[in-house]
This record gives C-alpha cells, structure tokens and sequence, in this order.
C-alpha cells in the first residue's frame, strides 16, 4: 500500500509545492493499492472522524519519465501519475504530468494520468480541487475507471477546472472521469497552451522546446530526483510492505 517514487503516503493537512521527480522506476511483486508518480496516497483513517486531516495540497509539482511496474499480473488499484488516492478536501493545483507508466494489467481499477481516485466527500463545505493541470505522454492501463486525466471521481463537492491532457495511451475500458480536462492536439509549441494554463493569471507555466513547462522563478520548484535506479518493494499476501 501506499507506493510512489518519492512519498508513499502524507497526511495531517500537508503542503507539498515545487517538487519533482524524474527518471525514477518502481517495480512491484504483488497486489498493491495506492500508487502515484509523486504521492501514493494522502489517505488516513482519521478522515473518518476529521475530514480535516485529509487537505493536502500539491501545487507547482512535476512528475517526468517515471515508472511503476509488477512483476506479476496483479491487480493494481488507485493509481496515479501525481497521486494515487487523493483525500477529500485535497487541491492539487499546477502540476505536470510527463511520460508516466502505470502497472500493465489491465485488470486493475481507478487509474488516471494525474490522479487515480477521488473519494466522495463527506460535507459540502470540504471542496477537492483540481485546476491548472497538464498530463502528456502517459501509457495506462486498467479493467474501469480509466482516462487520461482522473480515474474515478465520486466526490459530490468538487471544483475542476482548467486541465489538459496529450498524447496519452489507453490500455483497457476508458471509462474515467476527465471532468472537463480539454484533450489538446495544437498549441503546444507557440504559446497557446501556455496562456490557457496561466489563464488565472499566476503566471506558473512557461513554453518548454516541445510543450508547457512549469517556470521555476515562478513557482520555486526545487527538484527532487530519485535516481534513475530501480526500487524494489516486495509486497506478499496483499499487505503492507
């Protein structure tokens, strides 16, 4: 449970902002559950009793050319190119998703290029957000819930706005929840994609050689980088590691 290629699980109302990982690889053996390229789950039993635990924010963050692979055909569920299991009340807010490998059975549930499940919210008042966003190149496989963007979504209170997917591969019944994140086939190199990103005016994103980049004098972004190295997590008898 709860596997990434930087952090496994955060809770306790935690902000995580200009983080990147690159050129990092997982390989699993075994049945897992909450995979993400950055965060494998903001998940916490607390949430049961304080919703308010669950709020974490992920903003100006990039995950690029990362892997998380079984060795055995096992299901996988709850994965995500920047976080498996985001919380109720969560925001993740300018974040870049590039390149990301999700396990290839396709057996597996709730997979998404940013994010691979969101749970229903228990209040109103607690809002998931997701906005400003940008996922290209991914290969992902799964059985339901699938789709370039957000694998399944039962939140009741949501704000989702202004998300963008390239270029992503498919492998199974895509039958997620893209939520109004815009399929782009142009503008990716002259500025066009950029404006629309950086349409709230924080001015996050800056034009990469080949499509949006996030801007690190904007966004402070110090990367961090888990070396190009395989990390072994051996999982037996669907427990934790």
């Amino acid at each position: 449970y709860h596997v990434s290629t930087f952090l496994g699980c955060v809770d306790t109302a935690s902000k995580l902002m200009g983080c990147a990982a690159s050129n990092s690889h997982v390989l699993l053996q075994g049945r897992v559950f909450y995979l993400g390229g950055l965060i494998g789950s903001t998940y916490s039993d607390v949430l049961e009793v304080t919703p308010v635990h669950g709020m974490v924010t992920v903003k100006n963050s990039a995950v690029t050319n990362c892997s998380i692979k079984t060795k055995q055909s096992r299901n996988s569920n709850e994965s995500g190119g920047l976080v498996g299991w985001l919380s109720e009340g969560g925001t993740v807010e300018n974040c870049r998703v590039s390149g990301m490998t999700t396990p290839s059975n396709t057996n597996s549930t709730h997979v998404g290029g940013l994010i691979g499940y969101i749970p229903e919210s228990t209040t109103a008042a607690v809002k998931t957000t997701v906005r400003n966003c940008y996922v290209e190149g991914c290969t992902l496989s799964g059985k339901t819930s699938l789709s370039a963007t957000l694998g399944n979504v039962v939140a009741n209170s949501r704000a989702f706005s202004n998300n963008y997917y390239y270029n992503c591969t498919l492998n199974g019944d895509t039958d997620g929840n893209d939520l109004g994140a815009v399929a782009v086939t142009s503008g990716l190199t002259d500025g066009t994609l950029v404006s629309s990103l950086n349409a709230s005016g924080n001015k996050n994103w800056m034009q990469g050689a080949a499509s949006p980049v996030l801007n690190p004098d904007k966004t402070g972004q110090t990367e961090v980088t888990v070396m190009s190295y395989n990390i072994y997590y051996l999982v037996q008898n669907d427990s934790y590691p």
